[in-house]
């Protein structure tokens, strides 16, 4: 019987896909992304809580609010990938600048950044995008972006803001480009 746990575990995961907690790093999970809506960057790390305090975005502004950070746990991390694909949905009018809109190509060819955020005593992701013009723009010029956030003010950046209540996006802002 105790041989029967972990395989039935694994079916589990497998059949249904589903988030898991897990004791390590916070940015794994299993699911199912065969939704519409699902994906999951290539380039993509989850910041502790202690690097929110160097984020200060060129010319887009940060969410109104943040009274703090928080470390993300998978369970909200997945419904954010379940979803992610969603903030090419997004209304232009509410973006800033009014107006602009996130195209297919510039949200899937951006290394992603997660940071946990409290407004109004509730959780929030943060995510910042950097847009990778090339195939050798992360390793020539943004070999930190696993460690801090990566921001070029020319209009590469871009931040968006995920509910895991509601699993919706907002506040959707690009550095001017």
């Amino acid at each position: 019987m105790k041989t029967a746990l972990p395989f039935l575990a694994f079916f589990s995961i497998l059949v249904f896909g589903s988030c898991l907690k897990e004791a390590g790093p916070p940015d794994v999970c299993i699911v199912d992304f065969t939704g519409a809506y699902a994906y999951r960057p290539e380039y993509r790390v989850v910041f502790p809580p202690e690097v929110g305090k160097t984020l200060e975005p060129c010319t887009r502004s940060m969410p109104a609010g943040v009274e703090g950070f928080y470390q993300i746990l998978s369970d909200e991390l997945c419904p954010l990938e379940q979803n992610f694909l969603k903030i090419l949905e997004m209304d232009p009018s509410r973006s800033e600048p009014e107006g602009w809109a996130m195209e297919e190509d510039y949200l899937t060819g951006s290394l992603i950044q997660y940071i946990g955020i409290i407004i109004n005593d509730r959780k929030y992701v943060y995510i910042n995008g950097l847009y990778l013009t090339s195939d050798d723009f992360l390793e020539n010029y943004v070999d930190y972006w696993e460690e801090r956030f990566a921001l070029f003010c020319d209009g590469l950046s871009w931040g968006v803001v995920f509910n895991p209540e509601t699993e919706a996006f907002s506040d959707l802002a690009f550095d001017h480009r």
